[in-house]
């Protein structure tokens, strides 16, 4: 249950800068070409994500699975923090590049950690409940984020995600020494 719900708070992270990232990118002044900067610089972080899963699926079989999450997830947090700071639409690009690489290893060492925890013959249903999960922090996330961008601005939708992260991180390390001590 606790990797379903971290897997929901990463969708929702991820998803709630989705509504307010065009009039993020258009305030850094690229004038008339706001969608095509935005096209662009959301697709980075798919082209990263691409080139890093499967370094990440190898790192995980390494140092193990959930040391990779939560490296994920604290890099994830930073560069939320970082594109809150960009001014410059090449940076917050270079950001959302960067954002990618971290977004990399979440797959990978989530869906191992999964397989690991249930029994063979319930691989499919777990696998379909973790994407049901995903899919409420994509539904979410956007409400969310239109509404924070809404009511306190746009800024903080990017705090709103490194914070939720973050806690996520901290959620996965406490349960994480909680069985360990409980085994």
């Amino acid at each position: 249950m606790a990797m379903l719900l971290i897997q929901t708070m990463i969708a929702l992270s991820l998803m709630i800068i989705q509504p307010i990232l065009t009039l993020y990118i258009g305030e850094m002044g690229v004038g008339d070409h706001i969608v095509s900067y935005t096209g662009i610089i959301f697709s980075l972080a798919g082209v990263a994500t691409v080139i890093a899963a499967p370094i990440w699926g190898r790192i995980g079989e390494k140092i193990g699975f959930q040391t990779t999450l939560m490296i994920s997830l604290l890099g994830i947090s930073v560069m939320n923090l970082m594109q809150m700071l960009a001014r410059d639409v090449y940076v917050f690009g270079a950001l959302g590049f960067s954002y990618g690489l971290f977004i990399a290893g979440v797959a990978p060492a989530a869906n191992a950690i999964i397989a690991a925890s249930v029994p063979q013959s319930f691989r499919g249903r777990a696998f379909g409940i973790s994407n049901s999960f995903n899919n409420i922090g994509n539904a979410l996330g956007p409400i969310i984020g239109g509404a924070i961008g809404t009511w306190i601005g746009m800024r903080y939708v990017f705090v709103f995600a490194a914070v939720a992260v973050a806690m996520t991180a901290l959620w996965l390390r406490t349960i994480t020494k909680r069985n360990a001590l409980a085994s």
